[in-house]
């Protein structure tokens, strides 16, 4: 093998390295960038619900609280 073809030969091995990397990192910037937006869909989503299943507990612990006291338990 000359040195020319063994340079060509280098040269593809690095160029097919590099698109695979590229291609990689593509993928992985994708699958961040989708995790992301759902978590704070996911977010957005559970903070009206939470505050409100939240809000509507705390009225039902109390009355809860005032019926054992009163029963003496």
């Amino acid at each position: 093998m000359s040195e020319r073809q063994g340079l060509v030969i280098r040269n593809g091995f690095l160029a097919t390295g590099t698109l695979a990397i590229l291609v990689l990192l593509l993928l992985f910037y994708s699958t961040v960038s989708g995790a992301v937006d759902r978590a704070s869909r996911h977010r957005a989503d559970g903070a009206g619900t939470a505050k409100s299943r939240a809000t509507s507990a705390l009225p039902t612990q109390g009355r809860n609280v005032a019926s054992l006291v009163r029963s003496g338990s």
